[in-house]
């Protein structure tokens, strides 16, 4: 299922809520299947919306990287998987629970990529203040600017976890928090700058800079030691040693170093 094929903060976030609420309807915004439950029974694949990694959907840079998602994205709606039966499209899902609330919690690169799916969805609703999407960096998005929610990177003193779950932890946090009778956009938006207000701000550590070599020195001796290493765990033990590297920079370097 959906729910065992996912790992890391972010997902362990999704599988603890769901479990403890069984009457809400969780689905997964998936580069490889599209808009599938939760529950649903998915093969492992290669795909992300994220930008410059090898499986990246968007394989070109700029402004046109965003826009080769959102197509990818629509084409997925078109597209039925076998043994999926559920409705194919944000707008779709949107359609079915007009009256119902809707909490998306999704990286930039995601909003991006459904972001028409989810402003025609939009448009469907009763009460568009029923659809609220927590995004990290992202304080406006067109026609969903009325809907989205910043995540402060400051929550995450607060919160916990690493900043790639902090989205899902955020919109956990409002769900657990404020009455399912008061749970709109704005009420979300309220109790996220009261939570911001009581952050702490967040201590960068310091760290020593390095040169390519010395870095891809580190992945090619730390790749030998680990079996099918990933660069998000070298570049842990790396920063871990008190050294500095960008994580695009050292993604390009154990891409040149390990995945050839």
């Amino acid at each position: 299922m959906a729910r065992e094929l996912y790992a890391g903060g972010h997902w362990s976030v999704v599988r603890g809520f769901s479990s403890t609420r069984p009457s809400l309807r969780c689905f997964v915004i998936s580069a490889g299947y599209g808009l599938v439950s939760i529950d649903a029974r998915l093969a492992p694949y290669a795909a992300t919306f994220a930008f410059g990694h090898h499986d990246s959907v968007a394989r070109s840079r700029g402004k046109s990287a965003p826009e080769e998602n959102v197509e990818w994205w629509n084409a997925l709606c078109n597209w039925r998987p076998v043994r999926e039966n559920g409705v194919r499209s944000i707008c779709g899902s949107l359609m079915r629970a007009q009256a119902g609330i809707h909490v998306f919690a999704l990286s930039a690169s995601y909003l991006d990529a459904i972001s028409e799916d989810l402003a025609r969805g939009r448009q469907q609703l009763a009460d568009p203040s029923r659809l609220i999407i927590v995004s990290t960096g992202k304080a406006r998005h067109g026609d969903l600017n009325g809907n989205v929610i910043p995540a402060p990177a400051e929550l995450q003193t607060l919160l916990g976890g690493g900043l790639v779950s902090l989205n899902v932890r955020v919109a956990v946090e409002a769900v657990n928090s404020i009455p399912v009778s008061d749970l709109t956009f704005e009420e979300v938006r309220k109790f996220v700058g009261e939570l911001a207000s009581r952050a702490k701000p967040r201590v960068y550590p310091k760290r020593c800079p390095t040169s390519d070599e010395e870095v891809t020195s580190f992945i090619k001796k730390a790749a030998m030691e680990e079996r099918n290493p990933s660069y998000t765990n070298l570049l842990r033990s790396f920063r871990h040693s008190g050294r500095a590297c960008e994580i695009k920079r050292f993604r390009t370097l154990f891409q040149k170093s390990v995945t050839k």
